[in-house]
């Protein structure tokens, strides 16, 4: 997953490092990919929670109104597609 380009050294508690060697271990994936695919999930979680924290303004819950209320078949119903009698692709 990750490349190799360049790499460095984080102090962090000695039980921490045993930790992540093990989670890593169990997960089939290098320390720095278990890492990595960590720092994206909490990335993703934060993105989460701020979209969801986020409230639709007046406009937005107006057009989704509209759409729950669409009588999407009125189209059909008020200009029917006549199809040829003899066209076999659509049986």
């Amino acid at each position: 997953m990750t490349t190799q380009a360049t790499s460095t050294t984080i102090k962090v508690p000695s039980g921490l490092r045993d930790l992540i060697k093990a989670e890593a271990a169990k997960a089939g994936t290098t320390q720095a990919d278990y890492i990595a695919q960590a720092v994206r999930e909490m990335s993703q979680r934060g993105f989460l929670r701020a979209a969801a924290a986020q409230r639709p303004d007046e406009e937005y819950l107006r057009q989704a109104r509209q759409w729950d209320n669409a009588d999407l078949e009125a189209p059909m119903r008020d200009h029917p597609v006549e199809m040829p009698a003899d066209d076999r692709r659509l049986t």
